[in-house]
């Protein structure tokens, strides 16, 4: 809020150099209306910002819930896997072993 207050000090000139500074060309006309709204309106935004967290995870668990998510979520414990296998050992040979028996077996299950 102290941003604004200093904000409303500034010439119209200033304002543009400044929010072309700090928001960017791209983002000059969502930074000029933040800073040109009103108290209730700007507490209201930041209200909202702050109660997003459940349609965000909302929509990362629909985006999620497919195939692709499926593979996604794979892969990353698969990486923590790789990761644990390395901490573990000094050269991290024992985890490749490891994960290559793993993947023979995998493969012969499917192969059948």
């Amino acid at each position: 809020m102290e941003t604004r207050e200093a904000w409303k000090g500034l010439t119209q000139e200033e304002q543009i150099n400044y929010a072309n500074k700090i928001a960017g060309q791209e983002a000059i006309s969502g930074w000029n209306a933040i800073m040109n709204a009103s108290e209730a309106d700007v507490s209201k935004l930041a209200d909202a910002i702050s109660n997003a967290d459940g349609a965000a995870l909302q929509m990362a668990n629909t985006m999620q819930d497919n195939l692709t998510g499926d593979v996604t979520i794979f892969k990353s414990a698969l990486e923590g896997l790789q990761i644990q296998l390395n901490v573990r050992t000094d050269t991290g040979h024992c985890g490749r072993d490891c994960g290559n028996r793993c993947l023979q077996n995998c493969n012969g299950d499917y192969a059948a």
